[in-house]
């Protein structure tokens, strides 16, 4: 009878000790006598069983573990997203300020040519002109010039 008291109590001591320490231990004595506790047996000692058991300390810590890693894969997927997005839209501004740049060339390219085109017309009218008291060789000479400077301008514009 007196043994099963001990063992009532230290299964009840078990069974407590189990609610408050993460890890147990079943042991045995030199003198045959078994031990349970929540520290390791020393040396010597037989260990029949160790089991290891969550406390609410415990599990709390291992679930606030899991809920971090969690949210720092969510957290990391959101800046490979972030990071992801911000090149493609610095790709697309790129593409659109090249394009731009395409589009702002052809423009002055085609004022060039109009302005080339003028300038050209201008010259064959002077050219085919007839001469008259009041317009001589020479004036006819230094408008063609004149007009041949802006037609080379024009063309250095153009490179």
């Amino acid at each position: 009878m007196n043994k099963s008291i001990v063992f009532t109590i230290a299964a009840v001591l078990f069974i407590y000790s189990s609610a408050l320490s993460e890890t147990l231990y079943l042991w045995v004595d030199d003198a045959g006598v078994k031990h349970y506790t929540n520290h390791p047996p020393p040396e010597g000692a037989k260990l029949l069983e160790k089991k290891t058991q969550d406390t609410p300390e415990t599990q709390q810590r291992r679930d606030t573990s899991i809920h971090r890693e969690s949210f720092e894969h969510m957290a990391d997927q959101a800046q490979e997203e972030f990071l992801k997005l911000d090149q493609e839209r610095k790709l697309k501004e790129l593409e659109r300020q090249k394009k731009l740049k395409q589009l702002a060339e052809k423009k002055r390219q085609a004022e060039i040519d109009a302005q080339t085109s003028i300038i050209k017309k201008e010259i064959k009218k002077i050219e085919n002109r007839a001469l008259s008291p009041t317009f001589s060789q020479g004036m006819k000479d230094n408008l063609i010039q004149k007009l041949q400077k802006e037609l080379d301008q024009l063309q250095k514009k153009q490179d």
